[in-house]
């Protein structure tokens, strides 16, 4: 990749269309091994340009296709990778729909855990900010995998990203981006 092979002409072909199909086959945000740090300047501009672009689309679709990259990734054989990515996205998008509704009113996350809160204070400048939040309610994932893009959405874990947001739409500019996946009991009111 050189300076430009992304530049405005790029970007200008989206300006014709409200909805993006992203089809990806490496984990996002997560650059190729062996890049220098040009290069990683490089690819964190047009990931904030590119996320930027689609955060003003009607809809951004990701499709995610099973490679060895991705299975290796996650600690599994090929074929278990791929069933389980299948299983993630084959369910009743409705009826999960119609699950968070009902279920899902308002949010709160706090800590009592001295550790966590020590944690937060020692990040870096708007690296405490709560970025994204998530509840696990697909029933097509059944078991953690230690794959977070399959385990944030498996029903009864809960899926907390702290620091930079901006390069997916957001306003939270910061060094760090750190996810955070966990089960546990959720408490609907």
């Amino acid at each position: 990749m050189k300076e430009g092979c992304y530049n405005d002409k790029f970007f200008s072909m989206f300006d014709q269309v409200d909805v993006v199909l992203d089809i990806m086959m490496t984990r996002p945000g997560f650059p190729g091994k062996g890049l220098d740090e040009e290069h990683l300047k490089m690819e964190r501009k047009f990931i904030q340009k590119y996320f930027g672009m689609m955060a003003s689309k009607k809809k951004l679709v990701q499709i995610r296709i099973p490679s060895k990259d991705n299975a290796m990734e996650a600690g599994m054989d090929e074929k278990e990778f791929e069933e389980r990515l299948i299983n993630a996205c084959d369910i009743d998008y409705e009826a999960v729909q119609k699950a968070c509704e009902e279920k899902v009113k308002e949010i709160a996350v706090t800590s009592d855990s001295d550790r966590f809160n020590e944690f937060l204070a020692e990040l870096p400048p708007n690296g405490n900010v709560v970025c994204e939040l998530g509840i696990g309610m697909n029933p097509g994932v059944t078991d953690l995998c230690g794959y977070e893009v399959l385990d944030e959405k498996m029903i009864g874990t809960f899926h907390i990203a702290l620091g930079k947001n901006d390069m997916f739409g957001g306003k939270n500019d910061s060094f760090v981006h750190l996810d955070f996946v966990g089960k546990g009991e959720l408490i609907f009111q």
